[in-house]
């Protein structure tokens, strides 16, 4: 290719130099824009620097496959679709408790409904078993179960007689001890 000509330069405002019979851009220039019309003068000077900062391609505006729909439907990732998927789920478990029709989706929530029907007729009858003792124990004695981590604090302020500046005392913390342990046990314990 030919030398570019610093008149292409001078044309466009570049600040050029000729060293070693180079000539070298001073600055840094943005010839090209996004959304601009490209001259005619930044064109050649782009050919004469053999820099070619066009692509060519398609854009998609809309998809078509049976109904149009919008191209960020094709970045769909794995994430998207599993949760696609158990949204679903949850809408089949719903329809089926509310219609009363046995589904595997609605099976967990059928089994729990089930436990907290019996859990409600062990504490209203003297009627136990062991997974339900627990929280039985939970009702019949709440404060076995409390814990409290309140604590106290004191903080004194006192003078000195001599320089009347008042000194502040370190606060005490006296934490109360807990009554008993918590055990831990909720339904999800039982499964």
């Amino acid at each position: 290719m030919n030398q570019p000509k610093p008149v292409f330069f001078a044309a466009l405002d570049i600040a050029t130099k000729i060293t070693r019979g180079c000539v070298e851009i001073l600055n840094d220039v943005k010839l090209c824009e996004k959304g601009r019309k490209v001259g005619s003068s930044e064109a050649a000077l782009l050919q004469m620097l053999d820099i070619r900062p066009f692509t060519y391609g398609l854009k998609i505006v809309n998809c078509y496959d049976g109904s149009i729909f919008d191209p960020s439907f094709l970045d769909f990732t794995e994430s998207d679709l599993f949760r696609s998927i158990s949204v679903g789920i949850g809408q089949v478990a719903a329809l089926s408790l509310a219609l009363s029709y046995p589904t595997l989706p609605a099976f967990p929530h059928v089994i729990t409904g089930g436990f907290k029907n019996l859990v409600a007729v062990c504490l209203e009858t003297k009627y136990s078993f062991k997974q339900a003792e627990s929280l039985k124990n939970r009702v019949e004695n709440p404060d076995a179960f409390k814990s409290t981590t309140t604590t106290t604090t004191t903080t004194t302020v006192t003078t000195k007689p001599d320089n009347k500046t008042p000194v502040v005392s370190t606060p005490e913390v006296i934490p109360e001890p807990e009554d008993e342990p918590d055990d831990g046990a909720d339904i999800a314990d039982f499964f």
